[in-house]
């Protein structure tokens, strides 16, 4: 389809997320829960700094990531290749 795959990441670090609108988020807390993740976070996304939790569940039969969030719209997430 002609689009650059890089340019439509959503890039993962150890403590923080930027997404390909431009949203980030510092990560304050990551607590193990069944089925993934949930992160305390700082997120900078169409306005001022501000705490969120991020939510993080594999779909593993769909082999997705799903991502909720308050500040940055939910997304099904696929590992690049």
């Amino acid at each position: 389809d002609g689009t650059n795959s890089r340019a439509q990441a959503w890039r993962f670090t150890e403590m923080s997320l930027r997404t390909p609108a431009g949203s980030v988020c510092a990560f304050k807390r990551v607590l193990e829960v069944p089925g993934g993740y949930d992160i305390a976070a700082r997120c900078t996304a169409e306005g001022p700094p501000a705490d969120d939790t991020l939510k993080l569940r594999f779909a593993e039969s769909a082999r997705a990531l799903l991502f909720e969030s308050d500040l940055i719209a939910d997304a099904g997430l696929v590992r690049c290749r």
